[in-house]
């Protein structure tokens, strides 16, 4: 027998994160979390008549979870499309987000003393050819064993702190 203080779970039946068959203390019927959700959508295209096994009231409760579920989706894919709309103007700068960035882009973003170092092979591979020299040049000892560089140009400093401040 199992002791029922043991196994106490309670969950929210909106939450997709719910652990598989979660049920709460009470042993009224388990809300529609992962595994139920996904056997049921699951069911429906693959089992004739899936739901005739189902009493109204289940029926009703994963209408109403699918139907939360979508407009979660749905208000998520909002805050994304304003998230999109806000970062279009900045999309120019870094075009290579969604592809590997080109050497003209490095050129174009860089600070003035890595631009040098950058060297780039017949298929437009780059990479940085660090020498001593140079790095004596630019690291700056800001406390004892930290050291900065200046990474980007002030163009493009400016350009994505423009940016920034359109989230504030």
């Amino acid at each position: 027998k199992i002791n029922k203080n043991i196994i106490v779970v309670m969950t929210s039946s909106t939450d997709p994160t719910t652990k598989i068959n979660e049920k709460e203390l009470t042993h009224k019927s388990a809300p529609i979390a992962v595994s139920n959700t996904l056997h049921a959508t699951f069911g429906i295209d693959h089992y004739p008549n899936y739901l005739y096994r189902w009493n109204m009231h289940d029926i009703n409760n994963l209408e109403e979870q699918l139907t939360a579920q979508l407009k979660h989706v749905q208000n998520k894919k909002q805050e994304m499309q304003q998230i999109l709309t806000v970062t279009e103007s900045f999309k120019g700068p870094l075009h290579c987000v969604e592809a590997a960035p080109t050497t003209e882009f490095l050129r174009s973003i860089l600070h003035k003393s890595l631009v040098p170092l950058i060297e780039c092979d017949k298929d437009n591979n780059f990479s940085l050819k660090w020498n001593f020299n140079t790095l004596q040049q630019i690291l700056a000892e800001e406390t004892d064993n930290v050291y900065s560089f200046p990474l980007f140009n002030d163009a493009f400093c400016e350009q994505l702190l423009q940016h920034t401040l359109q989230y504030q």
